[in-house]
């Protein structure tokens, strides 16, 4: 339970402006020690607005599993086993690939090969996410994924069959909790969904200890990376008036119009993976602004 409980110190940004623009001590002159203490909280300032990451990228430098996973936890909601082995496995394909700290600009790319939990331990250890074009969906469903820098050097983690085909004998209270209570949707009480999260979560950190040849098979490779992201114009949708990438737009009645109001279909990745889906035409809703 100690692990469970002990927060992670992640220095604010703010605080660290704050201190910058602070003027220090009153008087005509500031001691040597001042002038150093201003200078440090400059640098601290800069490297928090330039490596946001930076308390992330410490604890893979560390190898702080604990601490990483405490940290995808923010991110996904709730402790579970599939949140930490993708926790360990992006931390595997870092360590392999040598990658310790980039900024996200499409540097490394992460290749899930599932929606579910595993990818956001994925995206808070890697820093490989759908908005900064650096997460690619395989829609293959399984607990894999591939890192690839742009050198053309890759390694690919998997969670062996075994080990998941093994999972419920190794923690039936958790595996027969939640089907009862999410699976299958049986009335809960409170205290269960609580008795849930809490088993779920214990659950969660024992990923963490069984040795890595059990869990994972772990294959580097050469492969090319997907190409850079392209950047598209904006276009005024000459129904609806909202901005549209250029790519998304169609021609009706001779005037650029969005895939809405043009009445087509689009594809949207849900629970079941990449899905069609009929957009409809937008609408006023009652009290909107």
């Amino acid at each position: 339970m100690y692990r469970l409980c002990q927060p992670v110190p992640t220095p604010g940004v703010w605080q660290c402006l704050a201190a910058s623009r602070n003027a220090g001590p009153s008087g005509q002159f500031r001691s040597a020690r001042s002038r150093a203490a201003k200078r440090s909280n400059i640098s601290r300032t800069e490297t928090w607005l330039t490596r946001p990451r930076e308390s992330i990228e410490a604890l893979v430098r560390l190898g702080d599993l604990d601490a990483l996973l405490r940290k995808a936890g923010e991110l996904h909601g709730h402790f579970c086993p599939y949140l930490a082995l993708g926790v360990r496995a992006a931390y595997v394909a870092l360590r392999e690939l040598g990658v310790v700290h980039h900024l996200g600009l499409e540097e490394v790319i992460a290749t899930v090969e599932t929606d579910g939990c595993f990818s956001d331990g994925i995206q808070m250890v890697a820093g490989c996410t759908f908005a900064n074009n650096a997460l690619v969906f395989n829609d293959l469903g399984k607990a894999a994924v591939t890192l690839s820098r742009r050198r053309g050097v890759a390694v690919r983690v998997a969670v062996r069959g075994e080990y998941t085909d093994g999972f419920s004998q190794r923690f039936p209270q958790a595996v027969t909790l939640l089907e009862r209570i999410v699976v299958l949707g049986k009335a809960a009480k409170p205290t269960d969904r609580s008795r849930l999260m809490m088993v779920w979560a214990q659950t969660a950190f024992m990923q963490l200890d069984v040795p890595e040849e059990e869990v994972f098979q772990v294959q580097l490779m050469s492969a090319a990376p997907p190409p850079y992201a392209p950047l598209f114009a904006s276009v005024r949708c000459h129904a609806c008036g909202e901005s549209v990438t250029e790519n998304r737009i169609r021609i009706k009645d001779g005037v650029p119009v969005c895939l809405a109001c043009a009445g087509e279909g689009s594809s949207i990745t849900d629970g079941a993976g990449i899905c069609p889906w009929k957009v409809s035409t937008p609408h006023a809703v009652p009290g909107e602004r």
